[in-house]
């Protein structure tokens, strides 16, 4: 299977910090691939409310994750605080 490559903007319009849980970590001892996509979903969550909105009301419209692709650069341990960018 082809691997997917992202190609990322050259600016993002918010930054937010999210810190590793302890709840994150699986039993290899790292965070789990399921888990980085709830670190995603909390940053999007930030970034909505940043504009001052919702995913039940984005500009009155709700939104669904309809498809997500994750390219990983390294591992995240306990402790590890994220920057998510986010545009």
């Amino acid at each position: 299977m082809t691997r997917i490559k992202l190609q990322l903007p050259s600016h993002f319009s918010f930054s937010c910090q999210v810190p590793v849980r302890i709840t994150d970590i699986n039993y290899g001892g790292h965070v789990g691939n399921d888990t980085v996509l709830t670190i995603i979903h909390e940053a999007r969550m930030q970034y909505l409310k940043n504009l001052g909105y919702s995913e039940m009301n984005f500009g009155g419209t709700g939104m669904i994750m309809s498809d997500v692709t994750i390219e990983f650069k390294n591992e995240l341990f306990y402790g590890d605080v994220v920057l998510v960018s986010v545009t």
